[in-house]
């Protein structure tokens, strides 16, 4: 049953009505959830009346309260998804990551060219290696000498995007000539080998190696030596010299005097690979001249990135 309260003059007392029962708190500074007092079975009368919580009552009275909340009731079925709302600004655009590394790249010269330095790249990696010297010419029974080994360098140099870099690739000495039976030349040297940059000038510079010396009619042809020049702006990481060509020996001695022939000077460094000097002419009995055996020419490679 639904229960109305009103205020009586007597404080903390109230009495039904009519079957409800009309109270109006005038306690201060509580703010009622609900209402409690005791009840008087027999004249209907309310006593001890309290705010907020019910009062211990005599055996002859009845604890009651009234406008407390009630249980919370079972939860109603969900409702329908509202449409979608619009769609928000966008954001501002983030700053720009940093540059990423570039790719490791390998560019290898076997001849003179040209290079143009990629964007974002700043250092590169120059191996070069210049033309080994040539073979000199046999004279008779006697041998040249064998040309000389160039040098080689590994520098690492700065450089612009956008740079041309010119390679100059040099080549191996041409083996000496000569009339036969009369004189031989000297093998000429190899060329040198260098990179040149077109804002920053040289940044790798080696040397090839000498040709080796002709024979005579009376005397071996001595090796040609190796090259030792280089220069380089930047890093240096390694470089080595060229190795001298091997002198020919035991000229004069042909078969049928009871001799073996003369042997060739072999060339520096390792034959048929880069910068390696051309052998010289092994003699010959008969009245000749053979030609010495050309150097092996050089190569640049260019590594940019990691």
């Amino acid at each position: 049953m639904k229960v109305h309260t009103r205020a009586l003059s007597v404080a903390g007392a109230v009495v039904l009505l009519t079957g409800t029962v009309t109270v109006v708190s005038a306690s201060a500074g509580t703010k009622p959830s609900f209402y409690g007092a005791c009840l008087n079975i027999d004249n209907h009368t309310l006593t001890n009346f309290r705010i907020n919580y019910v009062p211990a009552c005599p055996a002859s009275m009845r604890s009651v309260s009234w406008n407390a909340q009630g249980l919370r009731g079972f939860t109603g079925a969900t409702g329908k998804t509202g449409k979608p709302g619009k769609r928000g600004k966008t954001g501002k655009t983030g700053k720009t990551g940093p540059i990423g590394a570039s790719p490791a790249m390998t560019q290898f010269f076997g001849a003179s060219g040209t290079y143009v330095v990629p964007a974002t790249v700043t250092t590169i990696k120059i191996t070069a290696v210049g033309g080994g010297g040539g073979g000199g010419t046999e004279v008779n029974a006697y041998g040249g000498g064998g040309g000389g080994q160039a040098a080689s360098v590994t520098v690492i140099s700065s450089v612009t995007a956008g740079d041309v870099l010119t390679v100059s690739v040099g080549a191996g000495g041409q083996g000496g000539t000569g009339i036969a039976g009369v004189s031989g030349t000297a093998g000429s040297a190899g060329g040198t080998t260098s990179v040149y940059d077109s804002t920053k000038g040289t940044l790798a510079s080696v040397g090839g190696g000498a040709g080796g010396h002709q024979a005579t009619t009376t005397s071996d042809g001595a090796g040609g030596y190796g090259s030792s020049m280089y220069s380089t702006q930047g890093l240096l990481v390694s470089r080595a010299n060229g190795a001298s060509g091997a002198s020919s020996t035991g000229g004069g001695k042909c078969a049928s005097s009871g001799g073996t022939g003369d042997k060739a000077g072999v060339g520096g460094g390792t034959s048929l690979t880069a910068g390696s000097g051309g052998a010289g002419s092994e003699g010959r009995c008969t009245a000749s001249t053979a030609p010495g055996t050309s150097g092996a020419g050089g190569y640049v490679e260019i590594l940019t990135g990691s």
